[in-house]
């Protein structure tokens, strides 16, 4: 089967996508769409961008053997929210907060913060100490990527990447 990379994961920026395979002179179709890849899709010829959430799956075919299994590779992107209910509304997934959010409260254990808006509130699970831009009570901050999840019954943020420094202070 054809082998993908990168491999299937949560990326910030847009990603190549190169495809090969263990057989010499198999030509590998593929497909962007969720559709099953057979030889009538779009044949591999050189690596592509993909700059959205995407599943590409391919398949290899070379004359007097039989076709490959489908595999196949989940590029996921943040769905960009503009604000914590959104945020909140969404559920477990992969998301950018696009809209500022207040800090409220931040402690060391597990490099917990709380941040809130004009519309709900959640809090940040930092436990592998992502953010490392020094923040304050009262700091807005703009462009928080992470996860969420469901913690003892809590939905939790779980940062991945480290936001820009403070985009206002005194809230």
């Amino acid at each position: 089967p054809p082998l993908f990379a990168p491999c299937t994961g949560n990326y910030l920026v847009s990603q190549e996508v190169s495809l090969t395979t263990a057989t010499d002179g198999a030509t590998i179709y593929y497909t962007t769409d969720g559709v099953e890849p057979d030889s009538t899709k779009t044949v591999y010829s050189a690596p592509f961008n993909v700059s959205t959430t995407t599943t590409v799956k391919a398949i290899a075919y070379k004359s007097g053997m039989n076709k490959s299994s489908v595999a196949s590779a989940t590029y996921t992107f943040p769905t960009e929210v503009t604000n914590i209910a959104a945020l909140r509304a969404g559920g477990a997934g992969f998301y950018k907060l696009t809209g500022e959010a207040v800090l409220t409260l931040h402690t060391t254990t597990r490099n917990t913060k709380y941040i809130q808006d004009a519309t709900a509130a959640i809090v940040i699970d930092d436990a592998s100490g992502v953010i490392t831009t020094p923040y304050t009570v009262g700091d807005g901050i703009t462009g928080i990527i992470g996860t969420t999840s469901v913690y003892n019954g809590s939905l939790q943020f779980v940062p991945v990447a480290n936001p820009a420094p403070a985009t206002s202070t005194g809230n």
